[in-house]
């Protein structure tokens, strides 16, 4: 439970979070955010203010992930798809800054990992279904001894 409530669940309200913001930021239209950044793309009103809380929301995501990851029961979440989030994390919030600019090609393969809101959904299923099969479990066991 501590996994779930500590970890797992707090990330996913983030994530979602930022994935809705981002949608309303898009505004239906269909473009990578980090490269427009790295190539020198400025927002103003509405659209600035979306990408300062989606960064926001990112920060956010990094205190989580780096204060709890000692949670993270997967290796597959915690050697590849974290890592790749956190830096996505950092290489937007430093375009935007404009403290990285240019070489759009260099920072190829960065953008958001798309895959990871999937596989934390998964990890939280997959938790909630296990502790439910131990408590069904326990009070099996419970029952029988009555």
């Amino acid at each position: 439970m501590k996994l779930i409530n500590d970890f797992y669940a707090p990330l996913l309200v983030l994530r979602r979070t930022s994935k809705e913001l981002h949608k309303i930021f898009k505004n239906g239209k269909d473009f990578r955010t980090l490269p427009k950044l790295i190539d020198g793309e400025k927002y103003k009103d509405n659209d600035r203010v979306l990408i300062e809380e989606i960064i926001k929301i990112g920060n956010e995501c990094k205190n989580i992930i780096v204060t709890k990851s000692g949670l993270i029961d997967d290796d597959d979440l915690r050697e590849i798809y974290i890592p790749r989030l956190l830096t996505h994390y950092i290489l937007i919030e430093k375009a935007f800054n404009n403290e990285i600019q240019k070489e759009v090609e260099r920072f190829d393969g960065y953008e958001f990992p798309n895959e990871i809101d999937d596989i934390l959904d998964n990890k939280v299923r997959d938790l909630i279904n296990k502790l439910e099969e131990l408590n069904l479990s326990v009070e099996r066991k419970t029952f029988k001894k009555i």
